[in-house]
């Protein structure tokens, strides 16, 4: 089953569909496809975010219920339709893009959450989005067998980090600041969802504010460990920075040396779990 937003609009206005394609195809994420002589499909890949959704452009209506909706909006044969396995997070920016078209051509929108057709707002179509999917959760769980719930905040954290990796890789590459890649861990046993990064010891490490562990990998040594406890033990040498995700810490170039004797005298707690590393797209709110 897939969500489906429909797009209405006043029957004061009208809209040119090739101006709304023209529009959509500005964005680099959108590509046009034709289905036959007369439906047409924008594509939304956002690869980053590995994040797809499509616009159809159809001859005739889908809209189920069409009669019992308010007449004073005309059905413009316009439709989203994408998963319902993203993260809300995931959703809003692409929701955020969308928007922009809507105000330029006074879009409204029906979902079947709604009673009737409604205002174009973002935190409305997120709802019912999200109540959807849950809903959907609920009916049919085993098409989410291989999908592991995260909290919702925590996980929007995670993804924002994903997407602004390439820029903050950018921004810190003048200060010497290594920004690492997020791992995402599963408790085999209890299937809850923790995060980590990679550190071998030799290069400075920038460190999110909500990692669970540090994966501590050497020519000698591994060792999975908890960041809180990595944190307390090294925070002399340990700064905090400015950064898009607030609490966000770094060990710089200049202290590297100084934090190898007091990491060699830690003690950390021993982790007796069995981990495997799954990718963000299993990840849902």
């Amino acid at each position: 089953m897939n969500f489906k937003l429909y797009l209405l609009l006043d029957r004061t206005k009208s809209i040119m569909p090739k101006d709304f394609i023209d529009m959509a195809l500005t964005n680099p994420e959108f590509s046009f496809e034709l289905i036959d002589d007369k439906d047409v499909v924008l594509n939304y890949n956002d690869k980053n975010m590995i994040f797809e959704a499509k616009i159809y452009i159809k001859e005739k209506s889908i809209i189920p219920n069409i009669h019992m909706l308010n007449a004073q909006y005309k059905n413009i044969n316009m439709h989203i339709e994408l998963p319902l396995t993203y993260p809300n997070y995931k959703f809003s920016l692409f929701i955020d893009k969308i928007t922009l078209m809507a105000k330029k051509f006074d879009l409204y929108i029906y979902t079947e959450c709604f009673s009737d057709v409604s205002a174009f707002k973002k935190d409305d179509i997120i709802y019912a989005y999200n109540t959807t999917k849950h809903a959907y959760m609920e009916k049919y769980p085993d098409v989410f067998l291989n999908y592991y719930k995260v909290d919702s905040l925590k996980l929007s954290d995670f993804l924002m980090y994903e997407n602004e990796y390439n820029h903050a890789v950018k921004h810190y590459q003048n200060s010497g600041i290594t920004v690492p890649k997020l791992l995402y861990y599963v408790d085999e046993l209890t299937g809850n969802v923790s995060t980590a990064i990679e550190w071998n010891g030799v290069t400075n490490l920038l460190i999110p504010p909500f990692i669970d562990y540090i994966y501590y990998k050497t020519n000698d040594d591994s060792m999975i460990v908890l960041a809180k406890e990595f944190t307390t033990q090294l925070k002399k040498h340990i700064d905090n920075i400015q950064s898009f995700l607030p609490g966000t810490k770094v060990i710089s170039e200049k202290k590297l040396i100084k934090c190898q004797k007091p990491l060699k005298k830690a003690r950390f707690t021993l982790i007796r779990k069995n981990f495997k590393v799954v990718s963000q797209t299993v990840l849902i709110d």
